[in-house]
């Protein structure tokens, strides 16, 4: 199954607002670490999202995070990961943060951080 990571434009692809555009919002969460999280929160900013017109990268789900377990991945997973959002970020029109904790999600916050420095919404 071809990973949704493939389907996002190329980071050199100008990507302007046209008619007949759909960006692409990253969801910035660490919602996905509960699956109350995922079922009861995620699904609905996703909807909300694609409801106005946009697709979602949605990491947990995109990039294969939702593993049960970091016994279930294999060596180096969780920089793999690191570097699949930081490009899917960087791929992405926008970033969208549901910073819902207190404190919010590092991870979350370093996405938020790297949109800042590519100057995303």
């Amino acid at each position: 199954m071809p990973r949704k990571l493939d389907a996002l434009p190329p980071v050199e692809l100008n990507r302007e607002p046209h008619p007949g555009w759909t960006p692409w919002v990253y969801l910035a969460s660490g919602l996905g670490f509960s699956s109350s999280g995922r079922e009861l929160v995620t699904a609905k900013l996703v909807g909300a999202v694609e409801m106005v017109g946009a697709k979602v990268f949605e990491p947990f789900a995109d990039n294969n995070e939702g593993a049960n377990n970091a016994s279930e991945q294999s060596a180096y997973w969780a920089y793999r990961i690191c570097q699949a959002d930081v490009e899917a970020v960087r791929r992405c029109d926008a970033v969208f943060c549901c910073a819902n904790g207190n404190p919010p999600d590092e991870g979350a916050m370093v996405e938020v951080g790297i949109a800042i420095g590519l100057r995303k919404p």
